[in-house]
C-alpha cells in the first residue's frame, strides 16, 4: 500500500475500537492519514488501536481519541486548530 496516499490528510473515525472500525482506523494510518479515533461503547479499545498505531507509525498518527458522541467535538476542533481540515 502506498503510504503517501493519504498523506496531510484526517480521517475521523467512528466506532474505530473494534472490528470494522478497526480496521478502517489501522488502514487509513497506513495509508498516510492522520487519524481521531472515536467509539462510544467500546471505549478502552480506542486505546489500544491508539497505542498499537503509535508503535507502527509513530505517535503523530493519532490526534486525538474520544469516547462517546459528546466528545466527537474535541477531535474536530483539534483538527482545525492544526489547519489539518
Amino acid at each position: 500500500m502506498n503510504t503517501a496516499l493519504l498523506e496531510g490528510r484526517v480521517a475521523i473515525v467512528t466506532g474505530g475500537g473494534r472490528g470494522l472500525g478497526q480496521a478502517m482506523t489501522l488502514g487509513l494510518a497506513r495509508a498516510g492519514a492522520s487519524v481521531v479515533i472515536s467509539a462510544a461503547r467500546e471505549v478502552h479499545e480506542i486505546g489500544r488501536v491508539a497505542d498499537e498505531i503509535n508503535v507502527m507509525l509513530g505517535s503523530r498518527r493519532v490526534l486525538g481519541r474520544t469516547g462517546g458522541s459528546q466528545l466527537l467535538g474535541r477531535g474536530f476542533r483539534r483538527t482545525s486548530k492544526k489547519g489539518l481540515t
